[in-house]
């Protein structure tokens, strides 16, 4: 219906996005890092071999760190100087200082500063997989900074700054925290993502295994997952969110919200524009909607709150209830009840197996107020405005084996008829007819009811 199609390909999709060298912007990264080796003192810890090297650079505020390594996990903090402080971890577990010695000369660490903007290059000569060979690092950066960082088979972290943050790792965790007038674009592939808050800015979140999550975003949001959670707390732009494995929720939408999950629940809290959602598997549960709701699943119920705007849901195995609209409501499910409350628009209702309940709002001069509920096996219940102009047709078709007794009950005065008890049917106009009311069921009774 929406794209859910789409999340066939997202595995691959993902996949290949880190195949390409990184980011577009770290791309050359290798070609500016021109500095000199980094090394620093040897000391021997907790057994193991340990190589520390720390520097402090003069800065101000307003560049930018870039950090691209064949290696190592990254963590960035922010405080009130005007330094960049950079300290940086080899561990070796090897049993002699000479085999440690090795593998801290063979992973070679640059250092480069340019007016505001520092840049570090780690990259190993030879045994760049060595599982012997741990490395970290921890960078201090000015409160508002720039961060593009890049690193393979490791995490990474960035606290509280203001300014733009690209981070990505082939593997790993990322977390970030709260970030202002900044946007955020962060890819794992294969790790959760957690972000604080986005304030001022725009987020773009990418993870080819893992879950993710996100307090609040002040601008658009845009989350992709191959296989796992998706969580979000408050979103003010447009919000658009795929998992090809796991479940979404939702606290608050803004302008617009349009997920879909190939296996898993959707929860969406309160929105205030349209929201489109759509899953292969699990129960959909959105309100209130200040807009338009497009919902369908392959099985499961559900359930929708006020709506501002018109409502069309869709699910192949199970329940729909609406709370409310300010426009239409063309429901259907393959098998459970249908209830619809407080509807100022038409109503279309069909299902395969269950009750069906309606109640129209007040009547609103040249609004469309027709009703077409259809069940095959349940009781359809229609509740109208005592002034509504409707034309009726109603019908009840019986088995004969049911044994049982179905009538059409009516608060409008309507003639009912009989044909030896294997049709009820009631046609007729209230208060001088006007827009249809067509109502349907096997084995049910009918009630018109005035509100």
């Amino acid at each position: 219906m929406i794209w859910l199609s789409d999340l066939v390909y997202l595995f691959v999709a993902v996949g290949l996005l880190f195949q390409v060298s990184g980011f577009s912007r770290l791309s050359g990264f290798a070609v500016a890092v021109a500095g000199a080796e980094e090394r620093g003192a040897v000391e021997k810890e907790d057994g193991y071999h340990v190589e520390r090297l720390s520097r402090a650079l003069a800065v101000t505020e307003g560049g930018q760190l870039a950090i691209d390594t064949h290696r190592g996990a990254i963590r960035v903090e922010s405080w009130d100087k005007a330094q960049v402080e950079v300290k940086i971890e080899k561990r070796a577990d090897v049993f002699t200082a000479v085999e440690a010695e090795r593998l801290f000369a063979d992973f070679e660490i640059e250092i480069e500063v340019n007016g505001t903007d520092v840049q570090l290059r780690g990259r190993s000569r030879g045994d760049r997989g060595s599982p012997l060979l741990e490395l970290s690092y921890v960078v201090k950066v000015p409160r508002r900074f720039d961060v593009e960082l890049e690193t393979i088979g490791s995490g990474i972290s960035v606290g509280d700054l203001q300014g733009e943050v690209r981070v990505e790792t082939s593997k790993g965790r990322i977390e970030i925290g709260h970030i202002i007038k900044g946007s955020v674009d962060a890819r794992t592939s294969g790790g959760s993502v957690r972000i604080t808050k986005i304030e001022g800015g725009n987020g773009q979140i990418y993870t080819g295994g893992g879950s993710i999550e996100v307090g609040e975003v002040t601008g658009d949001l845009n989350l992709k997952a191959s296989g796992g959670s998706l969580r979000v707390g408050a979103v003010v732009g447009e919000l658009l969110a795929q998992t090809a494995g796991g479940s979404i929720v939702i606290g608050r939408g803004g302008e617009s919200i349009k997920v879909a999950t190939a296996g898993g629940s959707i929860q969406i809290d309160a929105a205030d524009g349209d929201v489109q959602v759509e899953t292969a598997g699990g129960g959909i549960r959105v309100g209130p909607v200040g807009g338009n709701v497009l919902a369908e699943t392959a099985g499961g119920s559900i359930q929708i709150g006020v709506s501002g705007g018109a409502i069309k849901a869709k699910t192949a195995g199970g329940s729909i209830s609406v709370e409310g609209s300010g426009g239409p409501v063309v429901v259907a499910t393959a098998g459970g009840s249908i209830r619809v409350r407080e509807a100022h628009g038409y109503v279309e209702a069909e299902t395969a197996g269950g009750n069906v309940e309606v109640e129209l709002a007040a009547v609103e001069k040249g609004r469309n107020m027709h009703c077409d509920l259809k069940t095959a096996g349940g009781n359809v219940r229609v509740a109208l405005p005592e002034k509504i102009q409707a034309t009726v047709d109603a019908d009840i078709r019986i088995d004969e084996w049911s044994g049982a007794q179905y009538d059409i009950y009516s608060d409008f005065g309507l003639t009912v008829r009989r044909d030896k008890e294997r049709w009820v049917g009631a046609k007729g106009e209230i208060n001088g007819g006007g827009d249809l009311l067509k109502l349907s069921t096997e084995n049910g009774n009918i009630h018109i009811e005035k509100r």
